[in-house]
């Protein structure tokens, strides 16, 4: 099964580190809208400048039709209209120090 947490420990180890925290934990980010992360969406996108009118409408049609069709995403409404969205992600935590004997090398 994949962890991430084992393997970047793992590879934090093989590579000299001494790892203190290792952990990967499960969070939700909430928005209070649809509308309100569409549009926090569109100020975050580099590329949006770029894009004609029709080009922007087409690309957040699709974006949005995503969102409402992602199986992870939580709608706490039943028409996914209005109401909170929230969004897993995974966060990794490490605490490592690479001993000073081995920084040396």
């Amino acid at each position: 099964m994949h962890n991430p947490a084992q393997e970047l420990r793992k590879s934090l180890e093989d590579i000299g580190f001494v790892v203190h925290v290792c952990e990967k934990q499960d969070n939700f980010y909430t928005f209070p809208s649809l509308s309100h992360l569409l549009e926090i969406s569109k100020a975050v996108n580099p590329s949006w400048e770029f894009l004609s009118q029709d080009e922007r409408n087409n690309y957040f049609q699709d974006y949005e039709k995503e969102i409402k069709n992602h199986p992870k995403v939580i709608f706490e409404t039943a028409t996914k209209a209005e109401g909170k969205v929230r969004f897993p992600y995974e966060k990794l935590t490490v605490c490592a120090l690479k001993p000073l004997k081995a920084r040396e090398n």
